[in-house]
C-alpha cells in the first residue's frame, strides 16, 4: 500500500478538553461536550493516532445510524486527516487503512449499530484494539458489553472510548464513569465546552445560543458547558408550571397526587 509518510497530525492545535481526551491512557475514556465543542474532531484524532502508532491495529468507529456515521463522523475524518496518512480505502466494505509510524498499516472499520441486538452480531466476528462509540448517549448499555468483549487485538494498548452530548444522571454513561465504586484509574471522564472551541466556530454561534437560552440557565450548563443534566422535552401541561420549586430542579416531583375533576 505504499511507503510510510511522515505528516503533521493533527494539522491544528487541539483545545484543552480535546487534548486531555486524545492523550488519555485509560482503558475506558469518555469525552462529554457541549454543542460545537469539537467532540467528533477529538474522536477522529484519537482514533487515527492509535491506528498510526500501533501497526496492525484494528479500530472500530460506530454510531447509531449509518447515515449519521457517514455524514458526521466520517465526514469529519476527511476534513481533518491529511491524505498522506491514508494508506487506502475499501469503500464497499467501509474500511480505511492508515499508515503506521514504524511501517505497515492499521485498519479503521466504520459500522452502525442501529437498534436491534440482532444487528450487533456483526461485531462478534472481528477483534479490535480500540473502539469508539460516537454519540454514545444513543447506544444501549448492552451494546457496550458486547463491544468490550471484542477488545482482543494484540497491541500494547487497548481501549473503548465514548464521545457524547451530555446525558441525564440516570443514563448508563453517567453511571459508568461517575457511579458509585467506579475505578477512576481505568475509567477517565473529560469535559469539553463550546467556549473552548470558539476559535473554530462561526463568529456569532455562541452568542446566538446564549441569547436563545438566556432564560434557561440549565441549558447553558448542559448545551454550552457540556455538563451532565436532563433536558425536558415538549411543553409544560400547565402554562403556569414553575421551573423552580424550593431550590429543586423544576422537573423533579417526588409524589404526584390525583386532583378530582382534573384530567391529563
Amino acid at each position: 500500500m505504499g511507503s510510510v509518510l511522515t505528516v503533521e497530525f493533527p494539522p491544528f492545535k487541539l483545545h484543552a478538553g480535546q487534548e486531555k481526551f486524545v492523550s488519555c491512557l485509560a482503558s475506558e475514556a469518555a469525552y462529554i461536550g457541549g454543542v460545537g465543542a469539537g467532540k467528533s474532531v477529538a474522536l477522529i484524532v484519537r482514533a487515527v493516532l492509535l491506528a498510526h502508532q500501533f501497526p496492525n491495529n484494528k479500530i472500530l468507529i460506530t454510531r447509531k445510524t449509518y447515515r449519521s456515521l457517514n455524514d458526521t463522523t466520517r465526514g469529519t475524518f476527511y476534513e481533518v486527516v491529511p491524505p498522506g496518512l491514508v494508506a487506502g480505502e475499501e469503500k464497499a466494505n467501509d474500511v480505511t487503512h492508515i499508515h503506521c509510524s514504524g511501517g505497515g498499516t492499521s485498519t479503521i472499520f466504520w459500522r452502525s449499530f442501529e437498534d436491534s441486538p440482532a444487528d450487533w452480531q456483526k461485531f462478534r466476528s472481528t477483534d479490535y484494539g480500540a473502539i469508539f462509540i460516537d454519540e454514545a448517549s444513543e447506544a444501549p448499555s448492552g451494546l457496550v458489553d458486547v463491544l468490550v468483549g471484542r477488545l482482543r487485538t494484540k497491541v500494547p494498548y487497548t481501549s473503548i472510548n465514548f464521545v457524547s452530548n451530555p446525558t441525564p444522571d440516570t443514563h448508563w454513561l453517567y453511571k459508568r464513569f461517575l457511579g458509585k465504586g467506579v475505578d477512576k484509574s481505568k475509567r477517565q471522564l473529560f469535559h469539553g465546552s463550546t467556549y473552548e472551541n470558539k476559535a473554530n466556530l462561526p463568529a456569532e454561534y455562541i452568542s446566538k445560543l446564549e441569547e436563545a437560552y438566556k432564560d434557561r440557565p440549565e441549558l447553558i450548563r448542559i448545551m454550552l458547558n457540556g455538563e451532565f443534566g436532563y433536558i425536558p422535552q415538549g411543553l409544560p401541561i400547565f402554562l403556569s408550571y414553575r421551573k423552580n420549586t424550593g431550590g429543586r430542579a423544576w422537573h423533579v416531583r417526588d409524589v404526584v397526587e390525583p386532583v378530582e375533576g382534573m384530567f391529563i
